[in-house]
């Protein structure tokens, strides 16, 4: 997922000393890119964070199998990421 996906600017979410996630917006040029990530230390979490308008209206997966469903991007390319307790999430 790195190296394929995280491109592009990278914005961090700190949400607590027990929650942070980040996101990288992927290029334009490359469609496929761009990827979100959440860590939870504590307590399972969702995070709110924005990809970017580009990619409004985007289904998202968690890479993992962690996070069992896919989310959709709202029309401002935002969606609430989750994560379980003690891992990360990459979407």
């Amino acid at each position: 997922a790195r190296r394929e996906r995280a491109c592009g600017v990278q914005r961090d979410y700190f949400e607590s000393a027990q929650v942070i996630g980040w996101i990288r917006e992927g290029l334009e040029e490359s469609p496929h890119t761009g990827l979100a990530v959440v860590m939870a230390s504590a307590e399972a979490t969702t995070l709110r964070m924005e990809m970017g308008t580009r990619h409004a209206g985007k289904n998202m997966v968690e890479l993992t199998g962690k996070c069992p469903s896919q989310i959709k991007l709202d029309d401002q390319g935002a969606a609430d990421f989750c994560c379980p307790a003690g891992n990360v999430a990459v979407w």
